[in-house]
């Protein structure tokens, strides 16, 4: 491109340095930011179950991140769907091509269950194109090709009525995760500055390379050495929660919300579309901006999907072509068809073992190095023999997970 537009984080030279992760905006190529359509919590009443659903209408599945607050450790966690055969459990998450849902079977000493979530845009090559309303004064910037005139959103790398991801803080730890199970976490304090509802992703590179998303549902290594572990979080502490033997590892996080007042600091040298009505010259909460020059954001790669029908373990892995191991967040299907045509966020587990039958899980994992990303339907040695379909969707980022 030969007018560009970049805006590099503090301490970074826009006319010299070329690592992505170093600005907020950078459009000598197609670096579209994420941009959010829905954001919201609410609280769901316990039943059996009681069903929140969020229409987005996209025609599509599209990035969706649900989080639920975890009363009896008083944590946030990153929905992920998990069964057990013995217990229904306490809350279930799904997306399909019109909705969110997020089920709430009950259990908690409050009666209720408070959920946050957040969906995005982000399918560049839609066909059905979703469209918005412009304010009277706008700053855009086109995707190569695309029209300034566009309404959908899809068509900009960045669009100032648009609310676009703000990662408020990442980082990257060496860290030994300890063998406590739910009574005894390892913590990590990620130093971000934020107030509730929190919202976080973590990942882990396992002693085999590999790296995976954590939430609430369990994740096992990709040799299938290692694991269990859960990631939880707090404004202070990410919590692991380990079930098996104590396990070196890498973990790289990205935490984008919630923002908080005196979290700005006033500086002359920012780019900053605040919301309507807000001065961007003395608001010191992210959360009042579209676009903030401080804070870099998701920049999107790859948005795909594979479906393999398979009945014993299957790995299919393909080459994203970036060098370096990036930011990867997967979907599938409800395997279990609790929700039926709903995707949930990977890992994903079916535990179907009893007394009488153990061995008999089944899993979708997703994992991510340098050069691949590996979706692996899992099933252990009894579950063998029983044909499943696995759904995926996977959304790639071209941000560097830096583990």
């Amino acid at each position: 491109m030969t007018e560009v537009t970049r805006i590099a984080l503090l301490g970074y030279n826009p006319k010299t340095d070329t690592n992505l992760d170093h600005y907020s905006l950078f459009t000598d190529e197609d670096n579209v930011l994420i941009k959010r359509l829905l954001t919201d919590t609410a609280t769901i009443t316990d039943g059996n179950p009681t069903i929140l659903t969020v229409d987005h209408d996209l025609n599509y599945i599209p990035l969706c991140l649900s989080y639920y607050y975890d009363e009896a450790y008083d944590v946030w966690a990153l929905l992920n769907n998990k069964y057990n055969p013995f217990s229904v459990p306490p809350v279930l998450g799904a997306i399909d091509t019109s909705s969110l849902y997020i089920h709430n079977y009950g259990g908690n000493a409050s009666g209720h269950l408070h959920v946050a979530y957040d969906i995005f845009y982000d399918n560049m090559n839609d066909t059905t194109a979703p469209s918005i309303v412009e304010s009277n004064a706008v700053y855009k910037v086109a995707r190569p090709g695309k029209s300034r005139d566009s309404k959908n959103p899809n068509d900009y790398i960045m669009h100032s009525d648009l609310n676009n991801f703000k990662i408020l803080k990442q980082g990257t730890a060496d860290i030994t995760i300890a063998s406590g199970g739910l009574f005894s976490p390892t913590t990590y304090a990620h130093g971000a500055d934020i107030n509730t509802p929190v919202k976080y992703l973590c990942w882990v590179k396992f002693p085999d390379g590999k790296c995976t998303l954590l939430g609430d549902g369990d994740a096992i290594s990709y040799d299938e050495s290692k694991g269990i572990l859960l990631a939880k979080a707090d404004t202070t502490y990410l919590y692991f929660y380990n079930f098996g033997d104590s396990i070196d590892v890498s973990i790289s996080y990205i935490i984008y919300g919630t923002g908080k007042d005196g979290t700005i600091p006033i500086n002359d040298r920012i780019i900053a579309c605040a919301d309507s009505g807000i001065n961007p010259k003395t608001e010191t909460n992210p959360d009042k901006f579209k676009f903030h020059s401080l804070y870099p954001t998701l920049k999107y790669d790859v948005s795909d999907s594979y479906s393999m029908t398979v009945s014993e373990t299957t790995v299919h892995t393909i080459a994203h072509g970036l060098g370096y191991t990036p930011v990867v967040i997967p979907f599938v299907n409800d395997i279990a068809g609790v929700i039926t045509n709903g995707y949930s966020l990977a890992p994903y587990y079916w535990g179907r073992s009893t007394f009488f039958s153990p061995s008999n899980d089944i899993a979708a994992f997703v994992y991510v190095d340098d050069t691949y990303i590996y979706l692996k339907a899992y099933y252990q040695a009894n579950a063998v023999g029983t044909s499943k379909t696995f759904n995926f969707y996977y959304k790639i980022f071209k941000n560097n997970l830096g583990i």
